[in-house]
């Protein structure tokens, strides 16, 4: 059993033994709710281990809803979802899932290191993947809620996975409300209905919206909503359009300015309808500025004016 002290921080882990099996090799991050690491089992094997902090460790409603949500990714059941193995408790009694390990970036890793512009080619195929994930989860009523560069992860084989479905919503879950009465999620790539709190209004369309503030992101190396604080950006989110993407990116292709437009429509009836007709639009974007397609009706159909007020 650890002897470290309760309030020491996550590296405290780092270098222990964990049930007597894992051995936690390094810490990969820290979230506000649990801290990630690579560990190696006593059998060969190597995993990611997502342990819930201590300070929540002690609720069993916040212990039973991270082993509960732990699994969503599971049963999404996408190559793009990151396998959760097993669950367990550490020696001082705090929930831990025992995950997939990933080798490779994020993609706001992969944004920064590539001067905070990503190639567009490669924005697509990123964008065209986490649109696949998501038409698997809207089938079975999950919405992600929390989309950014931070939360996508590009393996070194170049294969697109989608993080942290801390935060994913049930649709059946329609009367959840946070503690605190705050809405969930990231600003800079929060539709304005989430942004709102409106949690009983939200559907897969909060999600085409965040993946559009990413590819805005990525393409312009400007986030959408980027207020001087979490809490202006948040105000942001809830009460200003979106402009379009034109007015700090003119430069870009226009089909990819109708594209990043649409999705971040204000009113959501006026963004893609589902994933999978986005992901036809990206596709048919990538041929295009690869040369394989005229630019045609599918980009024509993307078009939309700047969102207004409703």
């Amino acid at each position: 059993m650890s002897s470290a002290k309760p309030d020491d921080g996550p590296e405290r882990r780092v270098g222990t033994l964990i049930k007597g099996k894992w051995t936690v090799e390094s810490l990969l991050g820290v979230g506000g709710m649990a801290s990630v690491y690579a560990a190696a089992h006593r059998n060969g094997q190597r995993a990611a281990l997502k342990v819930l902090h201590n300070d929540f460790a002690r609720d069993r409603t916040i212990c039973e809803r991270f082993l509960r949500e732990g699994y969503v990714s599971n049963k999404i059941g996408h190559a793009a979802c990151v396998a959760v193995l097993d669950d367990d408790r550490t020696d001082d009694d705090a929930p831990f899932l025992v995950m997939e390990l990933l080798e490779g970036d994020t993609v706001r890793d992969l944004w920064k290191k590539s001067g905070r512009r990503l190639g567009i080619p490669q924005t697509l195929q990123i964008c065209d993947d986490i649109l696949d994930c998501l038409v698997a989860c809207h089938a079975i009523g999950v919405i992600h809620r929390d989309l950014k560069p931070a939360n996508i992860f590009v393996t070194n084989a170049g294969v697109t996975k989608v993080l942290d479905f801390g935060v994913a919503q049930m649709r059946s879950a329609t009367s959840e409300r946070t503690a605190t009465g705050t809405a969930l999620g990231t600003p800079a790539y929060m539709s304005p209905e989430q942004a709102m709190g409106l949690v009983d209004q939200l559907d897969g369309r909060a999600d085409l919206f965040s993946v559009g503030a990413m590819i805005h992101a990525l393409a312009t190396g400007h986030r959408i909503n980027n207020g001087r604080t979490e809490n202006e950006a948040l105000v942001m989110a809830a009460t200003t359009p979106v402009p379009s993407v034109a007015r700090i990116a003119p430069d870009l292709p226009v089909e990819l300015i109708a594209l990043i437009d649409k999705s971040l429509a204000w009113d959501r009836r006026n963004r893609y309808d589902d994933a999978r007709q986005m992901q036809g639009a990206v596709r048919h974007l990538a041929e295009v500025l690869s040369g394989g397609a005229p630019a045609g009706e599918g980009a024509q159909k993307a078009q939309i004016d700047i969102p207004l007020m409703p």
